[in-house]
């Protein structure tokens, strides 16, 4: 028994570091092209601090890989082991399901307790890590605050969107000046512009070739009132920045620990009961995510077993379904946190629920029928 049992964990444990690293590694240069890659291609930042920034983005996506990487584990061993029928030897042996694979449950909760450490600390850490050092480098230089094809709603009156960035040149520009109200009371268009930066006076500076402007009138609402206004082959803009490097005295919710998160709901009154459900939804969704490794273990041992392939590709095609499924139905959840009628920091433990009792139907249907 303890030889099968240390044989099946190794496999799983190999299976697991195997699948979690391919997909943490093609997540995080995912991520990093969107977000970071940019930096070291247009602006003077050195290479260090690009590499720090990557590293900091593998947390936030070991919240998805290491419970995606279980489940592909788990139809890679099995649906092995299955197709060389070697769970059908073992059962013939007198050995039941359960017994069989309580060593994978037992390393799921162990699983699940790495997920819950990164999800409750490490990764909100690195998140806000990652956002003061892009702050500290906006502050250092104001023009990488501005990306190709990436609308900024940073800057204090203003929201810009640039479709290409060469360093300090962009092309395709459109600017939308706001009211108090957030509400455009004017837009402006140009086909190319210089960012340029005076860090003693916070101020940014867009010189835009050949601009145009529309007036949004009284009635900013009415777009059939918008009037084309002044024409400028150069137009100088000026965007105020010291607003907009002030540190917030707290992370938004979904950038907070759960230490955090708690000491926010625990200061929280009855006149803040809409945030509240926020601040709930929000902490129960990161538990109800660490539990989602053993909620795999209940789904994948049955779908091995039945599906019987050991080929990668079948293993990451149900995986791909399993976790499309269950991240989607967790992404509703938490869309529908400001909505306190809807009770959805209850609603975020609906995919654990539902997959684990199919997990448990799954199990004993295997167990009295087996295949």
């Amino acid at each position: 028994m303890r030889i099968l049992d240390r044989y099946l964990l190794t496999q799983t444990l190999l299976a697991t570091v195997a699948a979690c690293g391919t997909l943490t590694f093609l997540m995080v240069v995912m991520n990093a092209f969107k977000r970071v890659f940019e930096l070291l291609v247009n602006n003077d930042v050195p290479f260090f601090t690009i590499l720090h920034l990557v590293l900091l983005l593998v947390p936030q996506v070991l919240t998805f890989t290491i419970p995606w990487g279980f489940l592909v584990a788990l139809l890679l061993v099995l649906g092995r082991m299955a197709h060389d029928l070697e769970i059908l030897a073992v059962r013939a042996a007198g050995l039941g399901l359960a017994p069989f694979i309580s060593p994978l449950v037992l390393f799921s909760l162990v699983l699940s307790l790495l997920c819950f450490y990164n999800n409750a600390v490490l990764a909100p850490r690195c998140i806000t890590a990652f956002k003061d050092i892009l702050v500290d480098m906006g502050r250092n230089n104001p023009t990488v605050l501005i990306r190709a094809q990436e609308p900024v709603d940073k800057f204090d009156g203003y929201r810009i969107y640039v479709d290409k960035k060469y360093g300090n040149t962009v092309e395709g520009i459109t600017i939308w000046e706001l009211g108090p109200d957030n509400i455009p009371k004017r837009n402006i268009r140009a086909d190319k512009g210089q960012i340029s930066a005076d860090l003693e006076a916070m101020v940014l500076t867009i010189s835009l070739t050949n601009a145009r402007t529309e007036e949004r009138g009284q009635d900013r609402t009415n777009l059939s009132k918008i009037q084309a206004g002044m024409r400028a082959s150069v137009f100088p803009l000026s965007v105020p920045l010291k607003r907009m490097f002030e540190r917030p005295s707290k992370p938004k919710s979904s950038n907070q620990t759960l230490g955090q998160l708690t000491e926010s709901i625990f200061a929280g009154g009855i006149e803040r009961a809409g945030s509240m459900v926020s601040l709930l939804t929000e902490f129960q969704k990161r538990v109800a995510m660490s539990v989602s490794c053993f909620t795999f273990a209940l789904v994948g041992v049955p779908l091995a077993v039945y599906a019987q392939r050991r080929e990668t590709s079948v293993s990451f095609l149900l995986s791909l379904v399993v976790v499309v499924l269950y991240f989607l139905m967790m992404l509703v959840a938490d869309a529908m946190k400001e909505k306190a009628g809807a009770y959805p920091e209850l609603i975020v433990w609906l995919p654990n629920l539902l997959f684990q009792a199919l997990g448990f139907w799954l199990i004993q249907k295997v167990n009295r029928h087996p295949m």
